[in-house]
């Protein structure tokens, strides 16, 4: 392949271009502006080409090229951008998608475990309801006895007839109404705290006394016990209502 540079020369001669162009550009690309137009001479590998454009069209491929930049500038350009900022947004609404089904799949537990425990929490009250309505039921069995048996106190021990018999019944209803307490207190210390449990059985030992001092012929057993068994019927219902979360009454 012969020198580049004399390939650009004899071109000159052959195109009348004279001697030395505007710009000789490294890689054997020679650039001569005359009036007709732009030449350009490239050497080849044995031969030499020359590009001639006419001004018209030199200044069309530069409006063209200017065209072409703004063109990139002011519409490809944000639209790519903006195409990347959508593709961003999709991924990040794929990271909020995944990251929301994380937490209803968290919620959606959370709420099973509440619904369990909101249920066993209702079913153990209403054990405990139907316990304390057990003891409640023998309470009033027992404060029914025990009245029957006042007016039979004074034939307790004496002699045979319709008076000791019904003195007798009174008894066997009060011992009834014990073993009806006795049955239930079990479930009561079970299922109930110590404020119930301790009512219960400081009414059932007042009872029993009062019952027994009846049994005995002391008419005024039940008169001297009447505002204690009274007291202690009221402390009673007081720690029934707190035990069930019910509004305890103020006593007056």
């Amino acid at each position: 392949m012969g020198d580049w540079r004399a390939n650009v020369a004899r071109n000159r001669e052959r195109f009348g271009l004279g001697d030395g162009g505007l710009l000789d550009l490294a890689g054997g690309v020679d650039l001569k502006l005359h009036p007709a137009g732009i030449a350009f001479t490239i050497a080849g590998a044995g031969t030499d080409n020359v590009v001639t454009l006419s001004w018209f069209d030199a200044v069309v491929g530069v409006v063209l090229a200017v065209l072409f930049g703004a063109l990139v500038d002011g519409f490809l350009k944000p639209y790519l951008s903006e195409k990347g900022k959508n593709l961003a947004t999709k991924e990040d609404m794929r990271e909020i998608v995944a990251k929301v089904e994380k937490v209803t799949e968290a919620t959606e537990d959370i709420k099973q475990e509440i619904s369990l425990e909101y249920w066993n929490r209702r079913r153990q009250w209403e054990i405990k309801r139907d316990i304390l309505l057990q003891v409640t039921q023998a309470m009033t069995k027992l404060r029914s006895a025990l009245l029957d048996m006042v007016p039979h106190a004074k034939h307790f021990g004496g002699p045979g007839g319709a008076e000791r018999a019904a003195a007798e019944r009174s008894a066997r209803k009060m011992n009834l109404a014990r073993r009806g307490f006795d049955r239930a207190m079990p479930l009561v210390e079970m299922a109930c705290g110590k404020e119930v449990v301790n009512a219960c059985l400081a009414y059932f030992t007042c009872v029993s006394q009062t019952a027994g001092a009846l049994s005995k012929g002391d008419q005024n057993a039940n008169k001297v016990r009447a505002a204690e068994l009274a007291k202690l019927r009221e402390d009673f219902f007081c720690a029934l209502r707190a035990e069930l979360g019910m509004t305890v009454r103020a006593t007056p």
